[in-house]
């Protein structure tokens, strides 16, 4: 284990090792080289070639040989690598089969903390039929890592398409001399990689004599670094210099930016979005939302620029105002301009509530502001805004009813008054992750709802695309929408849904964005969307991806309806199928 103050996770780091003769010996050899695990085979050489010899004595050595704790938390058994349960000739095939099945069966007695799997063939419908058997009964904690080539993705594809979604499944990625180029290795950065295995004969020498990699190697393995896999070197003299080596990328990978280092704990975490109008906030979702200082100062010179450029504007209401940090912005706005502005801060939260009125002896002693408790939608002023002020976007922009909200507050806005902001506009791109998706399908078991996730180890090689935009004030009372959009494969891959995203014009060119190419730097009050489908489509190269969405509002609710569809040479190869339907499984309240 190698921590680095630098970053908020453990380096750990392995070595393979042959049949040892003195397990015990071997790993506290390792352990005094500062390796944190071993992988070593499961079964003695002598039953790697022939397993189906009858012998007199046992396939592999004795549980007894290390304490439960030390098989769970610092070995990872290897299965055989001749093992091909795909072979041509039913004798190998039966023989292969039984031969996986008693190691996998072997691996779980001894509670091991990672089964390695060999590479299986390209056409690997019998590996897989086995290997899925296993993860449909469930491993209580162990993780199953397929080992394959960095040039093999098509291998892992094949694999995990035939195999049901688990959690416990992942890559051992085996680094390659020759790396295929970038575009082909980045695909890996959408799938469940938890082992970065690198041979040996991967190193050169440098001119002190120490082992070093090629550069494009280290500029990829630090990459993976941050999808918190594991490393494993081969067994050799030079182990422990190899280790520090490892280390020494580690410690010197590009630093995290603000952003990243904000939400480090959300990486692929799936989360319902919120509902506000149905729900109050708690306070805890308050405080996280306020550590984004950059937002308040976004909205502080969006007001400043309105009160420069309007010298008659005098009245602002904060619509939506939580505990109160746009109200503040606001009051700071109203300084800097040196105006004389009254502030109306309103929420429906009585709690909220409670904290807006103790600032007005507090932080807001001596302001020009009130408070007032009551839905937008049905306050009725004594006077109207020159400046409406709200912050009602959801991670895809209108997921939060912004639309709906604004178009009711428009009798709080005098003519001639503005909105801030005063348009948003929704994006999204088709996206690759198995991880994200697995955790859609496996853990909250709804594949037709959209999450809230921090997109980390996903792969979208393309540009976003505008979806819905809505201005403010709106022309229009009719919040439904529809868009369809299409994206080139140049390079064979599976999708898994698309990203969600939005782009809001505060006042003129100042915005708030999360869009990837335009993101406002080291923002971060919301992460991307995420959509899932309920069967990943695998798309080869010259295809074409086609997205269709849907706003859909009716009978008290908004909801979103969705299909990914796959064209090639003018014909549909494959459709998702139409995804959450009347709003069968998600919606939105307006109520």
């Amino acid at each position: 284990m190698f921590p680095c103050p630098e970053f908020p996770w453990q380096l750990y780091v392995g070595k393979e090792t042959n049949y040892p003769a003195n397990i015990q010996q071997e790993l506290q050899k390792a352990v005094n080289e500062s390796f944190d695990f071993l992988r070593v085979p499961l079964s003695h050489p002598r039953y790697s070639q022939h397993p189906d010899i009858k012998r007199n004595n046992a396939f592999t050595r004795s549980d007894f040989c290390l304490p439960s704790d030390q098989w769970n938390n610092c070995i990872q058994g290897k299965c055989n690598p001749n093992i091909n349960p795909d072979s041509s000739c039913p004798k190998l095939r039966e023989k292969w089969e039984k031969e996986m099945g008693r190691q996998i069966d072997w691996a779980v007695h001894l509670g091991v903390n990672a089964i390695v799997l060999p590479t299986p063939q390209l056409h690997c419908t019998n590996f897989a039929r086995i290997l899925n058997q296993y993860l449909e009964k469930g491993f209580y904690y162990q993780k199953v890592h397929v080992e394959i080539p960095a040039d093999k993705w098509e291998i892992w594809n094949a694999l995990r398409c035939m195999v049901g979604p688990s959690t416990a499944l992942g890559v051992s990625l085996v680094i390659t001399k020759e790396l295929p180029e970038e575009k082909i290795l980045d695909r890996w950065f959408g799938e469940p990689i938890m082992n970065v295995h690198i041979p040996r004969h991967i190193f050169l020498k440098n001119k002190q004599g120490f082992p070093v990699l090629p550069k494009e190697h280290q500029v990829f393995i630090q990459k993976l670094f941050k999808l918190k896999a594991s490393v494993l070197i081969g067994s050799a003299r030079d182990a422990e210099q190899i280790r520090g080596y490892i280390c020494y990328l580690f410690k010197n990978q590009p630093r995290l930016n603000k952003i990243q280092s904000f939400s480090i704990d959300y990486w692929d975490n799936l989360q319902i979005p919120l509902q506000p109008l149905m729900h109050n906030l708690e306070s805890m979702t308050y405080d996280i939302f306020e550590k984004d200082t950059v937002k308040y100062l976004l909205y502080e010179n969006a007001i400043y620029s309105a009160l420069k450029d309007n010298e008659n504007y005098r009245i602002i209401m904060v619509v939506g105002a939580g505990r109160g940090p746009i109200a503040s912005a606001a009051l700071r706005a109203g300084r800097k301009a040196q105006r004389n502005i009254k502030v109306y801060a309103l929420d429906k939260n009585p709690n909220a509530i409670v904290t807006l009125y103790n600032l007005l002896s507090t932080d807001w002693a001596g302001e020009n502001i009130e408070v007032i408790e009551s839905d937008m939608r049905e306050w009725k002023p004594e006077e109207k805004a020159d400046i409406l002020v709200s912050e009602l976007l959801g991670s895809f922009g209108d997921n939060e009813l912004e639309p709906e909200c604004l178009e009711c507050a428009k009798h709080l806005v005098k003519e001639g008054g503005i909105s801030i902001p005063c348009e948003s506009i929704s994006y999204l791109s088709p996206v690759s992750s198995q991880k994200n998706w697995t955790n859609a399908i496996t853990v909250e078991k709804v594949p037709e709802t959209p999450y809230v996730s921090m997109l980390h180890n996903f792969y979208s090689p393309w540009t976003t695309q505008k979806c819905f935009q809505f201005n403010y004030p709106s022309p229009s009372s009719n919040y439904s929408r529809f868009s369809s959009f299409k994206f080139p494969v140049a390079t064979p891959l599976t999708i898994h849904g698309f990203g969600g995203y939005f782009e809001s014009k505060l006042y003129k060119d100042i915005t708030l964005s999360t869009v990837p190419e335009t993101h406002s730097k080291d923002m971060c009050s919301w992460f991307p969307m995420y959509f899932p489908i309920k069967e990943p489509i695998f798309c080869p190269g010259g295809s074409e991806i086609e997205i269709s969405v849907w706003r859909c509002c009716g009978s008290g609710k908004v909801w979103y309806e969705w299909v990914i569809n796959m064209w090639k040479d003018g014909m549909l190869y494959k459709s998702s199928g139409l995804h959450n339907p009347n709003g069968k499984t998600y919606w939105i309240g307006v109520r």
